[in-house]
C-alpha cells in the first residue's frame, strides 16, 4: 500500500462527514482526508487534485453519489479510482444499481468503524490506480472549469434548428407528401438552393438538370431529402468559429455526416429496422464535441489554449456535454443511449442494436479519414462490433465504399 494516501470523502451530513474523517485519519496511516458536502464539489476536487480513493454518500445535493460515480467512470484519468458507496440504501435494487455503475465496494449505514477501515485498506492494497498529484496543468484547469460550468448549468447550449426538427418529424410519417415537404423547404431560400444543388450533383443527376424543389425531392427521394434537411440545417451550428477551431469543427461536421451515412448503410446491409433513424441518430452522436469546441473557442479569446488542452477537454468531457444537450432537446431515449454509450468499448454486447450500429460507423469512417481520431490500423472484421452485427470483411468493404462515394459527392453541396 502507498505510504501517503489522499482520501476524498463526499458526505452532506456534517456530523457523519466529521466522524468519517476522524475514523479514516486514525485508522489509515499517512491518510490525508479532504471532505466535501455535495457531489458537484467532489467532482471538482477529483478533477483538480490527485486522490487514491473516494468514499461517497449516495444521497447528496446537486450531484448524487450514483451520478458522481457515473461521471467519474466516464473520465479517462479517473475511471479506475477505487470508489466506495456509503448509504442507508440497503435494498438489492440499489446495490445492483451501484454495481452496474462501476462502484468498487458498498457499505450500508449504519456502519461499523472497522468495516470502513478494512474495506478502504483492502482496496488501496489491491489498487493499481496511480493518481495525478502533480501541480495543476493548464489542461486540468480547463477541464475543471468546463465541468464546473456544466454542473452549475452555466452552459449556453446551441438551439436545434426548427426546420431540421420539423423535417425529422415528417420523415416519421409514411403519409408525408412531396407537396408537404416542398412547402417546408420553401420557407428557407438557402436550403432550397442547396437541395436543388444536391439533386444536380454527380451522385443523383442522370443527365437532366432540376430547377424546382418538387423535382429535387422526386429525384433524391423523400426520406433522403428529410435526412439532408437535418444535415444542412445542423451544419450552421458548426460554423461559428475561426482559425484552428473552424478547421476542427469542419472536420467534426464531416465526421458526423459520414458516421450518419455509414450507420444508414450498415442498417441497410444487415437489414436493421429504420435505417433513416440510424442516419439521424448518427448525425448527433458527437454533438457533445461541438458544444465543447464552441465553449473553448469563446474561452480562447481570453486565454491561450494549447493543443493538448484542447484535445484533452474534448476527449474527457464530450460525452457528459452530449448527454446534457440531447436531454435539453428532449431527444428520445435511443438518441441519448448512443450519445452516452458509443465509446463503451468492450461492453457493446450490453447495448442496443442502434448503439452498436452507430458505434461501428463511428470507428469505420476513420478508415476513410473522416474523423478527428486517426485510424489505428486494426482490422475492422476482427472487432467485437463486427461480430455483434454479423458483418464480415466483404460487408465492411462494401459499406465503406458506399459511404465514401456518398459523402465525397455531397459534402461540398450541403
Amino acid at each position: 500500500m502507498v505510504t501517503k494516501v489522499n482520501i476524498l470523502i463526499a458526505e452532506d451530513e456534517p456530523h457523519i462527514a466529521l466522524a468519517l474523517a476522524a475514523i479514516v485519519e486514525k485508522g489509515i496511516s499517512g491518510a490525508a482526508v479532504t471532505v466535501v458536502n455535495d457531489g458537484e464539489e467532489a467532482l471538482n476536487e477529483l478533477l483538480n487534485t490527485g486522490f487514491n480513493i473516494v468514499i461517497s454518500d449516495w444521497n447528496m445535493p446537486k450531484i448524487t453519489g450514483v451520478e458522481l460515480l457515473e461521471k467519474v467512470r466516464a473520465i479517462k484519468k479517473l475511471k479506475d479510482i477505487p470508489f466506495i458507496m456509503l448509504t442507508a440504501r440497503g435494498d438489492k435494487g440499489s446495490v445492483v444499481e451501484a454495481l452496474k455503475g462501476g462502484v468498487t465496494d458498498y457499505i450500508a449505514k449504519p456502519f461499523e468503524n472497522s468495516a470502513v477501515i478494512e474495506k478502504a485498506i483492502s482496496l488501496l492494497a489491491e489498487s493499481t490506480y496511480i493518481p495525478d498529484i502533480s501541480e495543476k496543468k493548464d489542461e486540468e484547469d480547463i477541464i475543471s472549469l468546463l465541468a464546473k460550468r456544466l454542473a452549475k448549468g452555466e452552459i449556453e447550449f446551441p438551439v436545434m434548428p426548427d426546420i431540421g426538427m420539423r423535417a425529422a418529424e415528417l420523415s416519421k410519417n409514411n403519409d408525408t407528401s412531396i407537396s408537404e415537404l416542398s412547402k417546408l423547404i420553401s420557407l428557407d431560400a438557402a436550403l432550397s438552393s442547396k437541395l436543388i444543388s444536391v439533386a444536380n450533383s454527380a451522385h443523383y443527376n442522370t443527365g437532366k438538370d432540376f430547377d424546382s424543389i418538387e423535382d429535387a425531392i422526386s429525384r433524391i427521394g423523400l426520406r433522403d431529402v428529410c435526412n439532408l434537411i437535418v444535415v444542412i440545417s445542423n451544419k450552421s451550428m458548426f460554423e461559428k468559429s475561426t482559425g484552428v477551431f473552424a478547421e476542427k469543427l469542419n472536420l467534426l461536421w464531416i465526421h458526423s455526416f459520414a458516421t450518419a451515412s455509414c450507420a444508414k448503410f450498415i442498417a441497410l446491409k444487415i437489414e436493421a429496422s429504420n435505417p433513416e433513424r440510424m442516419f439521424s441518430i448518427g448525425l448527433l452522436h458527437d454533438i457533445g464535441k461541438l458544444v465543447v469546441f464552441t465553449i473553448l473557442f469563446e474561452l480562447s479569446k481570453k486565454r491561450k489554449i494549447g493543443k493538448k488542452s484542447l484535445y484533452d477537454a474534448v476527449s474527457q468531457l464530450h460525452v457528459q456535454f452530449g448527454q446534457a444537450i440531447v436531454e435539453k432537446w428532449n431527444m428520445p431515449k435511443d438518441f441519448i443511449d448512443v450519445v452516452t454509450g458509443h465509446h463503451d468499448d468492450g461492453n457493446m454486447a450490453q447495448h442496443s442494436r442502434t448503439t452498436q450500429i452507430v458505434s461501428f460507423a463511428n470507428i469505420m469512417v476513420r478508415k476513410l479519414g473522416y474523423s478527428l481520431v486517426e485510424d489505428d490500423g486494426s482490422e475492422l472484421a476482427d472487432t467485437e462490433l463486427a461480430r455483434l452485427l454479423n458483418m464480415d470483411e466483404d460487408d465492411i468493404e462494401k459499406v465503406l465504399k458506399q459511404t465514401k462515394i456518398y459523402v465525397s459527392s455531397l459534402k461540398s453541396s450541403v
